[in-house]
This record gives structure tokens, C-alpha cells and sequence, in this order.
């Protein structure tokens, strides 16, 4: 019986240091809808390490024919992994709602993730509402230390 006890507490303790060693940080990143009412561009910058989550949460309506729309200036340097909008929390037919995303750190660099709310205004298309974000990913020196010994 010692010996089950002793093993299960020896699993247990490797478990807990690997996770220690993978430990990943969300950063998350929000502009709500009357901050855009005050300012129509917004820029931020934020520091990451691969496998690390960047969230981001902007305004939006989908009552209305205006989306986001976003493009990286260097590609491997972040992916989407997912992207929801949710639901206004007023139940007023037209409310605006939020639309978020996220982001994983994969590669080592610098991008930007241009964010542009657009939509049809006559012959063309009108932006609204801009969010640049500048990402810098850097190696996690904690695991090239480790990788090392």
C-alpha cells in the first residue's frame, strides 16, 4: 500500500512540474463599443511567447452590414484559432454585440494584426472603426535553458 501512495505522489509531482515547465499566458485585449464612440483608431502593443493565447474582443453589431476584417503584415509569426461574436447582454432588437478572437504565438517575429470595421457606403467601402495590434513573439527562455541542460 506505501508503494501505490508513494508512486501516485511521484506521478502527481512530475505532472505538476511539467505543467510548471508549459505554463502558456493569455493576453487579452479589449475595446468596448463606447470607447469607439469617443476615438475611431486604436493601436496596442503586446509581448508573447510561443504557445502563448492573445485574445481580442472589439465591438460589433451584426444587425448591421459593417464587419471586421483583419490581415497579418508577416505571416508564422501568430495563427487564429478561434473566433465568436457574443451576444449583447440588452435584449434590444439592434444592440450591439461584441466579436472576439484568438490568436496563438507559433513562430518567433514581429506582426501586426491590421483590424478594420468596414462596410458599403454608396460605390465603396466606408471603415469605420481601425485596431492595429503589434504582436512580438519572443523564445521562451526558460525552455532553451532547460533544453540546454
Amino acid at each position: 500500500m506505501k508503494r501505490i501512495i508513494m508512486l501516485v505522489m511521484v506521478i502527481l509531482a512530475i505532472s505538476t512540474l511539467s505543467l510548471a515547465c508549459t505554463k502558456t499566458q493569455r493576453i487579452n485585449l479589449e475595446i468596448a463599443c463606447d470607447q469607439f464612440s469617443q476615438n475611431t483608431r486604436f493601436t496596442s502593443k503586446c509581448e508573447a511567447k510561443i504557445g502563448d493565447r492573445i485574445n481580442i474582443t472589439l465591438c460589433s453589431n451584426r444587425t448591421t452590414a459593417f464587419q471586421w476584417r483583419y490581415k497579418t503584415t508577416v505571416e508564422n509569426v501568430i495563427k487564429e484559432t478561434e473566433h465568436s461574436f457574443q451576444e449583447p447582454k440588452d435584449d434590444v432588437l439592434g444592440a450591439a454585440d461584441k466579436e472576439a478572437w484568438t490568436f496563438e504565438a507559433v513562430g518567433i517575429g514581429t506582426t501586426e494584426i491590421q483590424m478594420e470595421y468596414t462596410g458599403p457606403w454608396e460605390d465603396e467601402e466606408k471603415v469605420e472603426w481601425i485596431y492595429t495590434v503589434t504582436v512580438t513573439v519572443e523564445e521562451d527562455e526558460s525552455q532553451s535553458t532547460e533544453a540546454g541542460q
